[in-house]
């Protein structure tokens, strides 16, 4: 009698158990299942950010592109009436002589001649400006290659090295032979003129005479 209580509470203690671990499982598979809307919600709403992003961006860049394009024509429609004002009276007289039964045929030519000068200014515009931005970038050039050179000669002047012929200039360039002296003052003769100054002057007369009497 005692092993079979032994045995019903063995039983019904395994019985609740077995409830506490399906308990237990269906609480981790909700929770699962929770995590996993929360993180596709998430996904869901980062990707939702990065389409309105990118909308947003591509909006941005058609709108500067219309401003861009809006500022050309009008940069252009500006241009060509100052070029149809010095060319007006030639291109009409032109026209005319082409078509001279057909104001249509005038108008169309004349638009054309203004759309071939507008181009042919323009063009011409870009060779100037393309000119000048080399001439420009050339003077940066040299100047740059100047201060390159100054900075080269005074640290070579600075450290003792000598400095080249073509850089120290015509006259460093020049130095005597081997085994000869520097030519010095009065034809080589600066022995005999050290020797000079150093002997006393003689006294002068009292006076000396002149052509037209005595000097004082």
């Amino acid at each position: 009698m005692a092993e079979m209580d032994q045995l019903l509470d063995e039983t019904h203690h395994g019985a609740q158990e077995s409830r506490l671990f399906r308990e237990e499982d269906e609480q981790h598979s909700n929770l699962l299942q929770i995590l996993g809307g929360v993180r596709g919600h998430t996904t869901h709403h980062r990707r939702r950010l990065e389409e309105e992003e990118r909308l947003r961006r591509e909006e941005e860049e058609r709108r500067q592109a219309e401003e861009e394009r809006l500022r050309i024509e009008q940069q252009k429609q500006q241009i060509m009436a100052a070029l149809n004002a010095q060319t007006a009276v030639q291109f009409q007289q032109y026209a005319a002589q082409q078509y001279p039964n057909s104001p249509e045929q005038q108008l169309g030519l004349i638009r054309q001649l203004q759309e071939q000068h507008y181009q042919q200014y323009m063009q011409q515009l870009y060779q100037v400006q393309l000119a000048q931005q080399q001439a420009a970038l050339q003077k940066q050039q040299q100047q740059a290659d100047s201060v390159v050179q100054g900075t080269l000669e005074s640290s070579n002047f600075n450290s003792g090295e000598p400095i080249p012929a073509s850089a120290a200039g015509p006259l460093c360039a020049i130095s005597p032979p081997a085994g000869e002296e520097a030519p010095t003052v009065n034809g080589g003769q600066s022995d005999s003129y050290s020797e000079s100054m150093d002997r006393e002057p003689e006294p002068e007369p009292a006076e000396e005479v002149s052509e037209n009497g005595p000097l004082l």
